[in-house]
């Protein structure tokens, strides 16, 4: 089997989208380097995939977009700045026209993935009370993130 440079670079993203949830996981937190290098990939996966410019602009706006929504949530205290800048990486892989898809299922992937995590957190026996300040207290959402995005990329073609 002969790889191409679309699934060497769609394989360089699944790593890289794994290596987000479990440090969003493991600390809570989404490095800038993590972020870029999402992005990079994503975008230089859009164009192997594409072949168009015109697509990696689509991308590129996708993020933009994205970015502005997710620091107004920032500013609302909905989601973390590590979380709007990581969507907003992926975004750039992704062209304008996915982006509801990009978005339903990330939705969709945090809502499993939050139902899990509280089993989980319950079997293990931890609690959390009203006003907990501990970040381990509140759901990873680079999780839901990464898998809807894992999600996206996989079912693309």
């Amino acid at each position: 089997m002969m790889l191409t440079t679309t699934s060497v670079l769609l394989g360089l993203l699944i790593g890289i989208l794994l290596l987000a949830a479990y440090f969003d996981v493991r600390f809570r937190r989404l490095p800038n380097w993590l972020t870029l290098v999402t992005m990079l990939i994503g975008l230089g996966h859009l164009y192997a995939f594409s072949g168009s410019f015109e697509q990696v602009g689509s991308g590129l706006l996708h993020a933009v977009i994205a970015l502005v929504v997710g620091m107004l949530l920032f500013r609302a205290a909905m989601v973390g700045g590590g979380d709007a800048k990581y969507y907003a990486a992926v975004a750039a892989g992704i062209p304008l026209t996915g982006g509801v898809k990009l978005l339903v299922l990330t939705a969709v992937s945090g809502l499993f993935a939050v139902v899990l995590w509280f089993i989980v957190r319950r079997s293990l026996g931890k609690t959390v009370t009203a006003g907990d300040k501990n970040d381990f207290a509140k759901f990873p959402l680079g999780v839901a993130i990464s898998l809807g995005s894992l999600a996206y990329w996989t079912t693309w073609v």
